[in-house]
């Protein structure tokens, strides 16, 4: 994992697809300003595994909207997917 999947993880879970569809510089300076006005208060051991656990959530997503043969905008319908899921479930995952 690099700091722009990073950023476009956590953006999506955020639900900030619209910032994740910019691409990957763009979503990864808003990012960084959403860090520095708004910084989270602890990265501690459960700040990274739910980080691990958003990565996990949105390979396999990948892999399943690429699995249906989509024939565009496959990474776009993969942010609004994760982005309506934390909607729908209030953010909240195990």
């Amino acid at each position: 994992m690099n700091k722009l999947d990073m950023a476009r993880y956590l953006s999506a879970w955020n639900q900030l697809p619209h910032r994740v569809c910019l691409g990957g510089q763009k979503n990864f300076q808003f990012f960084m300003q959403r860090l520095k006005d708004d910084p989270p208060s602890a990265l501690d051991s459960s700040w990274f595994k739910r980080l691990a656990c958003l990565a996990v959530l949105y390979r396999s997503a990948e892999k399943t909207v690429r699995g249906l043969k989509f024939p565009a905008y496959g990474a776009q319908i993969v942010a609004y997917l994760i982005a309506g899921l934390s909607l729908r479930t209030n953010g909240q995952f195990n």
